[in-house]
């Protein structure tokens, strides 16, 4: 039987507590799997998602539909893969079909509470690669064609117990790059999909601890430590090719602290420190003659700490604090003179705390506060008088808290508040008069998250059941939301 980290920064965070105990939940059958929910208000039930069960060995299926909590939702194939709980499996990975509605566990071991722990689903040729532990071996690479049968560990970099912790797993020219740990410290590492192929990618000092592997421009970007230079940008020009310092962005061996690695045109945008003007927007082509600041936009050594660095053809939306207006919507070309405050939504130092920001049908959505509405959702088109509130969903002075805000096929997707400050998943065409909520599934604290479209045009999220569980929910046209799996009566943990 064989079998990614990314730092989530946001100015208007939500808190998600999972607490409980452990209970077994009942069984409703064994031919299939049936989901049910409770629809808007007037209890309306929307058709249950069904399908077949191919394993015989789990109980029933039902007992495989009682999983909670997916994680890092992932299209592939066409199909929805992720990471969930289960009570007799612990965390394992799974596959939903939206097609059949069939349900697949392909991680069928280590079952402990962690579980094999699946993560950081990355697509290469044609496997989709991964992170798991089977209880023997520690946390090492794995990888699957869609099947249990096919699911398979592709090495075993730090032999035995011991885990290899794999991470940051990035397609780049026809291999697939990844930081290890195979006792010798975290470098980084390359693969065409077997164990021979896999290998640690020399020229890296000792104790260089890569990470933000970004492809951009033909080139693998990254950032790493050495002695002689501190934190600083890296490069690899081909998957053979050794790497190399870009530039010491702060001379000596302080570190730059190179952050927020985002392709833009030939090149790539990125946040750092030079020890003069503190954090601030830069770019890089990859030569240490093409790496410069764009702009202090907080002058001095005082940071404005441009975050949330997103692209829109030739330029890039951000959100930054320049000392004067509080942290507000800019734009930059990639050039100093190109490099401007959008709009001081709020007027005045206190900033609108714009967040989440997502381009979508050629515009910038995100959520900001103007001081009279709370935080809600903004729509901008890089001009001042064409950025304006799209809609204003908890009235007044309240927030309705936009965040998880995503372009997924024709839509706007994301999570809101009502009026009644009840957490929803919403949908938006670019108008006031186009923005929907779906119907809350079930529970009154359903708080929706990792929004996913599948190949069938569906809205995949999760968010919380009656009983409080993290649950696996599709979209229908008629916005009622279908749960996937097995409803549960108790909370399993």
């Amino acid at each position: 039987m064989l079998t990614r980290l990314r730092n989530w920064c946001a100015l208007l965070p939500l808190l998600f507590v999972i607490t409980g105990a452990v209970a077994q939940a009942p069984t409703h059958g064994a031919d299939r799997l049936v989901g049910q929910v409770v629809g808007q208000v007037v209890g309306q039930v929307a058709e249950p998602v069904t399908g077949s069960v191919t394993d015989s060995a789990f109980d029933s299926a039902d007992r495989r539909g009682e999983f909670i909590d997916p994680r890092e939702l992932t299209t592939w194939q066409g199909k929805l893969f992720f990471n969930a709980f289960h009570t007799a499996l612990g965390q394992a990975l799974w596959s939903f079909d939206p097609r059949s509605g069939q349900i697949d566990i392909l991680t069928r071991f280590n079952a402990r509470f962690r579980g094999a722990a699946p993560g950081g689903l990355t697509a290469f040729r044609n496997h989709l690669y991964f992170v798991a532990d089977d209880g023997e071996h520690g946390r090492e690479l794995w990888r699957t064609d869609g099947t249990a049968k096919g699911t398979e560990r592709l090495t075993d970099l730090a032999p035995g117990a011991a885990a290899s912790t794999p991470g940051w797993l990035t397609a780049f020219d026809g291999a697939l790059f990844f930081v290890a740990n195979d006792g010798a410290g975290f470098r980084l590492w390359r693969t065409q999909g077997t164990a021979a192929s896999t290998q640690a990618v020399a020229g890296l000092p000792a104790g260089a601890n890569p990470r933000q592997l970004t492809v951009a421009a033909g080139k693998l970007f990254f950032t790493a430590t050495a002695a002689r230079y501190g934190h600083e940008l890296w490069a690899l020009d081909r998957a053979g090719a050794q790497p190399r310092l870009v530039k010491d962005i702060r001379p000596g061996s302080e570190d730059a602290m190179p952050s927020h690695l985002t392709p833009h045109g030939r090149g790539l945008l990125l946040v750092a420190h030079d020890g003069k003007h503190g954090w601030e927007l830069w770019r890089s082509d990859g030569t240490a003659a093409g790496t410069r600041l764009v702009k202090d936009i907080r002058p001095g050594r005082e940071a404005s700490r441009p975050a949330y660095l997103t692209t829109a053809g030739h330029l890039v939306y951000f959100v930054a604090d320049d000392g004067q207006h509080g942290v507000e919507l800019w734009r930059s070309n990639g050039r100093a003179a190109g490099t401007v405050l959008v709009k001081d939504i709020r007027t005045g130092a206190a900033g609108s705390g714009a967040s989440f920001l997502t381009v979508h049908a050629g515009a910038v959505y995100f959520s900001a506060t103007d001081g009279v509405q709370g935080a809600e959702l903004w729509r901008s088109d890089g001009t001042a008088t064409g950025t304006a509130l799209v809609g204003d969903l908890r009235p007044g002075a309240e927030s309705s808290l936009p965040n998880e805000i995503k372009s997924l096929g024709n839509d706007l997707i994301f999570t809101a508040g009502n009026e009644q400050g009840l957490f929803q998943v919403w949908r938006n065409n670019g108008t006031t008069e186009g923005t929907r909520a779906l119907a809350l599934p079930a529970g009154q604290r359903s708080q929706p998250m990792h929004h996913t479209r599948l190949s069938d045009g569906r809205i995949a999220f999760v968010a919380r059941d009656a009983a409080g569980n993290d649950r696996l929910w599709l979209s229908s046209p008629d916005l009622q939301p279908t749960l996937v799996g097995t409803p549960l009566a108790t909370r399993l943990r």
